[in-house]
């Protein structure tokens, strides 16, 4: 007579296992990320005005350089913004430099007078470019080689 295979006695205090199966891309929940910062149009206006560099607005913004770059490809009114503040900080500038010129600092005349006038440093001698003036040196024939002798 054959003997019975015996099963061992489950243990009663320790709970059976479910299988875990592998979840679908749908079934994962994600975990909620950073609340989205907002770009406030006004104060990217207002810091292009002052010069500032595209990652120091993002800075002064409170988000990465990343993150602003990708705000800015959302929105095209971010690069609008940037463009008429830096055109404004120009015209601004150039307004106090003329000032401070016209107030009689020589410098500042002669400065934005190079930028804007094509004015230089440099002398030149004759009076078209294309032309210059060419000097020559001939040797003196008139004393022999053997004067000093």
């Amino acid at each position: 007579m054959k003997a019975k295979k015996v099963k061992p006695k489950k243990n009663p205090q320790r709970p059976k296992r479910k299988k875990k199966r592998e979840l679908k891309t749908w079934e994962i929940k994600q975990k909620p990320g950073p609340e989205k910062i907002e770009v406030d149009i006004n104060r990217v206006r207002e810091l292009a005005r002052f010069m500032y560099a595209e990652d120091e607005i993002a800075v002064a913004l409170g988000m990465s350089w990343s993150t602003f770059k990708t705000r800015k490809s959302e929105k095209p009114e971010i690069q609008i913004a940037i463009d008429e503040g830096k055109a404004n900080g120009r015209r601004s500038l150039r307004s106090k430099q003329l000032e401070t010129a016209m107030g009689g600092n020589v410098a500042m005349l002669i400065w934005l007078g190079k930028q804007y006038l094509e004015q230089n440093d440099k002398t030149q001698l004759g009076s078209d470019p294309k032309f210059p003036v060419v000097f020559t040196f001939t040797p003196d024939v008139t004393k022999p080689d053997n004067a000093n002798d």
